[in-house]
């Protein structure tokens, strides 16, 4: 997609960059508490199939796993910082 907005816009294509980067920032731990939850709904219809081992008590949101999705939340800004001040 950049290599189409890089032939078709010119250099005015780099304004697209800033509100994508922040709307993927902001939709990071909206999107994996979705995606938990997403599991947790289907995981139960599909295990009699046999295709998924291990039980569900895995998928369960632990303060270890909200303190991760954190963490990795702050290296998200902490990287776009980053690239914003070497740019």
């Amino acid at each position: 997609m950049m290599a189409y907005y890089s032939i078709m816009l010119g250099k005015s294509y780099k304004v697209l960059h800033w509100p994508r980067i922040v709307k993927n920032l902001a939709m990071f731990p909206i999107e994996s508490v979705l995606l938990i939850l997403f599991l947790r709904a289907v995981i139960p219809a599909v295990k009699p199939l046999g295709s998924i081992p291990g039980d569900l008590s895995q998928l369960r949101f632990t303060r270890k796993n909200i303190i991760l999705l954190a963490v990795f939340t702050v290296i998200g800004v902490a990287a776009v910082i980053l690239y914003a001040a070497t740019r």
